[in-house]
């Protein structure tokens, strides 16, 4: 808004301007010394206007007016001015507002979304301090994680999830053969079983007599080649078998080696049915199911007897008069034999028989190869 004395300071700088307007009287009018009251009498110039400086002005008449916004103000003497007024005002930033300020160290801020969480099951999510919140995948462990390797690669040691790799973890590791979270409650003929795939065993149909097995190794091949060809899908592609048998060279647990000493899974027989509990539960002597079904599902009616030489933990039972000579002669030395209706040790260490007293049956494992 415009003061009045202003526009007349702007009015005065007119020809013929006429005062009386704004002061209500003619300057120009001589006053009767006797008829005026000399307390109220005011003297008006009544010859050129004395010039308005700038800062009366500016005092007079303050602006209200809005940045940018020009005012040209004439003063008595006829000169303009223009007075710019600048209402702009630098607002500071600050965490929330949006603005990533890296100069205040912040590098996210998102706003009215910035969270006040710990921990983010989100990436990327922004806290109330402009930080990252942490979360699975940023490459470090925090809160719950185990780890955080910072990918989302599981066949590693880490898990895309921040959790070690495990056994029953439903991804099949290295040294793991299968992992189907299924340990706790192991059904009847279950084929993985802490991450480890079902080994079968068997007991031949065929009996033999020493010099039929012509020592421990061909034993080994002869166990193959009947899985192979009564019964092609029994046990795991790439596996091999052994047969339970020693001599005074070697025994199953040196032939078996460390892969399968260590095996935690089940032994099966081939109808599923379970025979031990990994090695260890093969070594206990104690068998879930007796191991006199041979490899083509039937069980043993008769002549229940295993050539073994072998103890309960796969090592040699008798010394080298013991083995029938290495598994080649039937002759009346003595060896020991297991039975394949026991339970027991005595599914592997019963009676010992004479080596040229019967044929009997050799017991065959599935096993790994080293």
């Amino acid at each position: 808004m415009r003061s009045p004395i202003l526009l007349a300071l702007f009015a005065s700088s007119l020809d013929g301007f006429n005062p009386t307007c704004i002061f209500g009287a003619d300057v120009n009018e001589e006053v009767d010394p006797a008829t005026s009251d000399p307390s109220t009498s005011t003297t008006v110039p009544t010859t050129e206007s004395t010039p308005t400086s700038t800062s009366m002005i500016s005092e007079d008449t303050s602006s209200t007016e809005t940045s940018g916004v020009s005012e040209t103000i004439g003063t008595t003497v006829g000169t303009t001015m223009d007075v710019t007024s600048d209402a702009t005002t630098d607002i500071a930033s600050f965490c929330g507002d949006g603005n990533i300020d890296l100069d205040e160290g912040e590098v996210c801020d998102k706003g009215d979304d910035n969270s006040s969480e710990m921990y983010s099951e989100m990436p990327m999510a922004c806290s109330t301090m402009c930080k990252y919140i942490p979360y699975c995948g940023d490459g470090i462990a925090n809160g719950d994680e185990q780890c955080d390797d910072g990918d989302d690669d599981d066949t590693d040691e880490c898990l895309a999830s921040c959790v070690f790799a495990s056994c029953g973890d439903e991804i099949i590791q290295d040294g793991e053969e299968c992992d189907d979270l299924d340990d706790s409650e192991t059904p009847e003929g279950d084929k993985c079983y802490h991450c480890a795939l079902a080994r079968r065993v068997f007991v031949t149909q065929q009996q033999f007599f020493p010099e039929d097995i012509l020592g421990v190794k061909n034993a080994d091949q002869t166990c193959a080649t009947i899985a192979k060809n009564t019964l092609p899908e029994l046990g795991t592609s790439g596996n091999t078998w052994i047969a339970w048998l020693s001599d005074d060279e070697s025994s199953p647990s040196t032939r078996m080696g460390s892969s399968n000493t260590n095996f935690k899974g089940w032994y099966l027989l081939p109808n599923d049915q379970r025979v031990a509990e990994g090695w260890d539960g093969l070594k206990s002597g104690m068998l879930e199911n007796a191991i006199e079904v041979t490899n083509s599902g039937s069980k043993i009616m008769n002549v229940k007897r295993v050539w073994t030489n072998t103890r309960k933990d796969g090592t040699v039972m008798g010394g080298p008069d013991e083995d029938c000579d290495n598994w080649t002669i039937s002759s009346d030395k003595q060896s020991t034999r297991g039975s394949a209706a026991a339970t027991d040790e005595a599914w592997t260490n019963d009676v010992t028989d004479a080596c040229n007293g019967a044929a009997l049956r050799l017991y065959c494992f599935e096993m790994s190869k080293e």
